[in-house]
C-alpha cells in the first residue's frame, strides 16, 4: 500500500524521517471521525504528568471503532492482514513483529500538546500519517532536554521513528492564538509495529 521513497533525516540516536504523498489517492485526508466520538488519552508513564498531555483518540480498544473507519477501512485491513509487517520487514529491516496496530488521534489548537517520551518498549516503531487541521508537526531530539529537530506537518506525509531509550519526541503545545486555524484540531493517524502481543488499553 506504501511504495513512497523514504527520506531519513537522523540514524543516530534512533532513527526518524518521513514518505512524502504517501498515499497515491490522497481522497481519504478528508475524512476523519468526529470531535464526539473521541476518548481523552489517560496519563502515560513516561510522560511528565507535572505538565499534562492533551490528546484524544479513537483506536480498536474503543466502540465503534470499526464503525467510524471510512474510507481508511482498507488500511486497516492492510495493519491486520500482514501487509503492514511485510512493508516494514522491507523498507526498515524490522522482523519480529506480532502485530499493528492503528489509532485516530487529535490535539486541539486551545493548547494540545504531547510532552517529550520515549514511548514503551514494546513498540519497534511508530509512523505517523498527516491528515488535516492544525498544521502542527513532532520535535524529535536525543534529550528529554533536546536539542530539537522539527518533522513539519505536510498533508499525506508519514512521518516515522523507530523506537529505542533514546527516541523522545514531542508535540505542540499548539497556540490557541493562531488566527489562520481556529477552532480546528490537529488530525493524524498513528501506525504502530509492535514487538509483542500486549494487553489492550484504553
Amino acid at each position: 500500500m506504501f511504495t513512497r521513497e523514504k527520506i531519513v533525516l537522523s540514524e543516530d540516536p534512533f532513527t526518524y524521517g518521513y514518505f512524502d504523498d504517501i498515499l497515491e489517492d490522497p481522497t481519504p485526508l478528508e475524512y476523519f471521525p468526529s470531535w464526539d466520538k473521541m476518548h481523552y488519552m489517560e496519563g502515560k508513564k513516561n510522560i511528565d504528568m507535572d505538565d499534562k498531555h492533551y490528546k484524544w483518540h479513537l483506536n480498536e480498544t474503543h466502540d465503534g471503532f470499526l464503525d467510524a473507519l471510512g474510507p481508511w477501512a482498507g488500511l486497516y485491513d492492510w495493519l491486520q492482514d500482514g501487509g503492514f509487517h511485510d512493508w516494514a520487514l522491507d523498507m526498515f529491516g524490522l522482523d519480529g513483529m506480532k502485530e499493528g496496530r492503528m489509532e485516530f488521534s487529535c490535539l486541539p489548537n486551545d493548547g494540545g500538546r504531547m510532552r517529550a517520551h520515549t514511548d514503551s518498549g514494546h513498540k519497534y516503531m511508530s509512523l505517523i500519517i498527516f491528515c488535516s487541521g492544525y498544521p502542527q508537526g513532532f520535535d524529535a531530539g536525543p534529550t528529554k532536554e533536546g536539542p530539537w529537530a522539527r518533522v513539519e506537518f505536510v498533508p499525506n506525509r508519514l512521518a516515522f521513528f523507530v523506537r529505542n531509550d533514546e527516541s523522545w519526541h514531542k508535540v505542540g503545545p499548539i497556540d490557541p492564538a493562531t488566527a489562520d486555524y481556529p477552532n480546528q484540531t490537529r488530525n493524524t493517524i498513528t501506525l504502530n509495529l509492535l514487538k509483542q502481543d500486549v494487553t489492550k488499553k484504553k
